[in-house]
């Protein structure tokens, strides 16, 4: 996380300067807006998803997709590091990527 902004961004600050500069020269106005912006700094958030009418399995899922794709994202794709950071074993980090069929990049 950015200690300046509170946001949270995968890599580093020279990708994050790329983002921002894409985003000027394809914007069609003087603001950036959330279409501007690649898909993964449009993910929902924990609040989103309480606040939707999904069932509760759907709400569990789409968290549990969220929050592996983080650890993930925040460790480099390196599974051990990201089940650690998950509270589980990365055998059980593989059986739910199998399931929600996620890759480590």
């Amino acid at each position: 996380m950015d200690q300046a902004t509170g946001m949270h961004s995968p890599g580093n600050i020279r990708e994050l300067e790329n983002v921002i500069e894409r985003a000027v020269v394809f914007c069609d106005v003087d603001i950036i807006k959330t279409a501007d912006l690649p898909v993964f700094l449009k993910e929902k958030t924990e609040e989103d998803l309480a606040a939707s009418d999904l069932a509760l399995a759907e709400k569990v899922e789409k968290l549990e997709i969220m929050e592996i794709k983080r650890a993930l994202r925040e460790n480099d794709g390196v599974k051990s590091r990201a089940a650690r950071a998950l509270g589980i074993t990365e055998r059980m980090l593989g059986y739910k990527m199998k399931v929600y069929d996620l890759s480590s990049k």
